[in-house]
């Protein structure tokens, strides 16, 4: 039997909580669903709304788990899933999560790198705000799921919220991947933006190119 939004919609609504199928493809019309969530590793799931789906037939994955969705609030679901069975996946390196749906985050997925049934780091790839960020930290957080770091890959720009979640975190191991050799703390990006941007807010505007390279250059040298 294959599934579809109207056919679970009813079972939602019939007060249906648990069902099983035998193989993703019965689920493959959900897969854009904003509802819908799969989670594929040791142990094979699937959600959509208030329906758990045991997925019977799935061939596992034991050294990693794929979890997609395509909505953020879907996200919340995940972490508390991984959370409760990750004790049970000894063998499991990497958690990859991705929702189809971000649009504050450029390509690819989040991964979680696995050590010891905890988790070690988290990789953020390309940003376009913070409060992505922010949003995940705080739900791993508020589900008391540790992690030793964070590395997020972003750009050489002021975001908005920088300085509030430099406060927030103040303590947390949260790197700054942004074109440069070595990885800046989140306290020392901060520091180095609100640097620049002081700098560039005394030039004067009427200046020529390189009478402002003269102008800044002028500023350093009295900071000496």
């Amino acid at each position: 039997m294959e599934y579809n939004v109207e056919t679970l919609d009813k079972l939602n609504s019939d007060g249906i909580n648990r069902i099983s199928v035998n193989s993703y493809s019965e689920l493959r019309r959900l897969s854009e669903c904003k509802d819908f969530v799969l989670i594929k590793g040791p142990i094979c799931h699937a959600k959509y709304k208030d329906i758990e789906i045991d997925i019977k037939n799935a061939i596992p994955t034991w050294d990693f788990i794929e979890c997609k969705c395509n909505d953020d609030s879907n996200i919340d679901y995940i972490i508390k899933y991984i959370k409760e069975h990750i004790d049970s996946c000894d063998n499991v390196s990497t958690i990859y999560l991705e929702n189809s749906k971000n649009k504050m985050i450029d390509s690819g997925a989040i991964t979680f790198d696995l050590e010891n049934g905890s988790i070690k780091n988290i990789n953020i790839p390309k940003i376009n705000s913070l409060e992505e960020v922010d949003n995940l930290l705080s739900l791993l957080d508020n589900n008391l799921v540790s992690y030793n770091q964070a590395n997020i890959k972003m750009e050489n720009k002021t975001y908005d919220g920088l300085e509030d979640m430099c406060e927030k975190y103040k303590g947390k191991d949260i790197e700054c991947s942004y074109g440069a050799a070595v990885p800046a703390s989140l306290d020392d990006f901060t520091s180095m933006r609100s640097t620049i941007d002081y700098f560039k807010s005394i030039v004067p505007d009427c200046l020529s190119p390189v009478e402002k390279a003269m102008f800044l250059f002028d500023e350093v040298k009295s900071f000496s």
